[in-house]
């Protein structure tokens, strides 16, 4: 279930789309002479073009305001729903039902909600300027889209359809997503069209004035959202995205994690390591793993790590981030906060005053004692 969980919130950092409506086939004027018609149908396909890209844009503002508004009102639920397919709350409800079995603990779908958006959610309301742009997407953009929708359509489907079975047991759902191929997946998808928008945006707290990007889909007749780029997390400057850098790492090699799974480079089995910014950090990093692959996938989704040293431990796709940016060292961030996968421990013997080394030792000795 980890594997899912984690998949989930990683392919929602993945390029995804809002959804739009094509422009109309014009209607053709009666002929009356062959000079009249010529211009009259080409004036008449003009202006119901340019009527077109006008109601489509005016549709596509609504959607954005709508998920803003629910997004600066803290509203999980709705900008949770705008942005999967009808039927997503039972896989959650489903989700929440097996992790509270397994682990013994209360966990409410109004968290798993959250923590599904936790990479979306700031500390500032973002306020709607304006839509720039509005591009179909190419081949390989709506293929990830398709990957990434399909792969949430395929949990609504198999869960409607097997949800005694995976009551009694629990394991089911993750053995049969390992059987589910890139390909498998994205032909689960029901998109019939996606587009690339781009808006300009206002990040209220700071007042600055930025590019955010989203895709919209149209999924099975209806408008969904994409939040990766929505509200600038490349576009905002990379001071910001370097607020809390262990975040934004711990994200980033969450999806690069995840990436190589669905592409074969991940085994089967349970694995625990540490990969740092500094090489000769490195620990238990399994003979398999392609290092270089993964941090080139990571920083395609965080361009501003280089900037940062840090350390993460992966423990069975989830990464555990210890980070500072070069040029404020006194200031360490962890994401998360607390760990699991079996390395709870570590919890109680890392402290905010200690120093950057002092808590790799202990991640270190945590490894080496399982």
């Amino acid at each position: 279930m980890k594997r899912i969980i984690a998949g989930i919130i990683a392919f929602t950092t993945v390029l995804c789309a809002f959804t739009g409506c094509g422009p109309d086939t014009a209607d053709e004027a009666e002929e009356t002479t062959t000079v009249e018609t010529t211009t009259v149908s080409e004036e008449a396909e003009t202006t119901e073009a340019a009527t077109d890209a006008d109601s489509t844009e005016a549709s596509f503002e609504a959607i954005v305001k709508e998920f803003l508004d629910a997004y600066n009102e803290r509203d999980y639920q709705k900008t949770f729903e705008m942005q999967m397919p009808d039927g997503i709350m039972k896989v959650i409800k489903t989700i929440a039902e097996i992790e509270n079995a397994k682990d013994e603990k209360e966990v409410s779908e109004d968290t798993v909600i959250k923590d599904y958006q936790e990479y979306i959610y700031g500390d500032s309301k973002v306020n709607f300027k304006e839509i720039k742009d509005i591009e179909s997407v190419d081949e390989s953009e709506l293929f990830n889209l398709k990957s990434s929708f399909g792969m949430y359509e395929w949990l609504v489907k198999f869960i409607n359809e097997h949800e005694d079975e995976i009551a009694s047991d629990p394991e089911m759902l993750d053995e049969e997503a390992d059987k589910l191929s890139i390909d498998d997946i994205a032909a689960f998808s029901n998109i019939s069209e996606a587009y690339r928008v781009t808006m300009q945006l206002e990040y209220e707290k700071t007042g600055l004035s930025y590019e955010g990007r989203m895709y919209l889909v149209k999924l099975n007749g209806a408008w969904k959202i994409n939040t990766f780029e929505a509200l600038g997390e490349r576009t905002r400057t990379s001071q910001k995205q370097l607020e809390v850098p262990a975040s934004s790492i711990a994200k980033a090699q969450m999806t690069a994690w995840v990436e190589m799974d669905v592409e074969g480079e991940i085994p089967d089995g349970k694995y625990c390591f540490i990969i740092s910014s500094d090489e000769s950090k490195n620990h238990n990093i399994p003979e398999w793993f392609d290092t270089e692959l993964f941090c080139e996938k990571t920083e395609s989704y965080f361009e501003s790590i280089n900037d940062t040293e840090w350390f993460s431990v992966i423990c069975n796709g989830i990464a555990y981030t210890t980070a500072y940016v070069k040029t404020r060292p006194e200031n360490i961030s962890r994401y998360p906060q607390y760990f699991d996968n079996s390395l709870e421990d570590i919890n109680d013997l890392i402290t905010d005053d200690m120093s950057f080394d002092e808590m790799y030792d202990i991640c270190v000795k945590a490894i080496d004692d399982k």
